[in-house]
């Protein structure tokens, strides 16, 4: 039984902290949700989140706010990677 309420506790912290967006309107849903510097916010899932890509072209014009890539930054689910 402590179990279970321990269970359902989290799960109400983890609901009241994670910030949705059911209307996939990321400028008034997402308004508390900060994102580190060269991140921005995106709807996914109606979950509020960070990201810094959505073409390679984003990696590449941004490399200058990236760690040193010795292969080519690539854009792999909304994040810059480098392979």
């Amino acid at each position: 039984m402590k179990a279970l309420l321990f269970c359902v506790a989290i799960t109400m912290v983890v609901d009241v902290f994670a910030e949705n967006c059911p209307n996939n309107n990321v400028a008034t849903e997402c308004m508390s949700f900060q994102c580190s510097f060269g991140y921005y916010k995106e709807c996914v899932n109606q979950i509020c989140t960070c990201n810094n890509c959505m073409t390679q072209q984003d990696c590449t014009s941004n490399a200058a706010g990236l760690p040193n890539c010795n292969r080519q930054w690539h854009c792999v689910d909304n994040l810059c990677r480098c392979y």
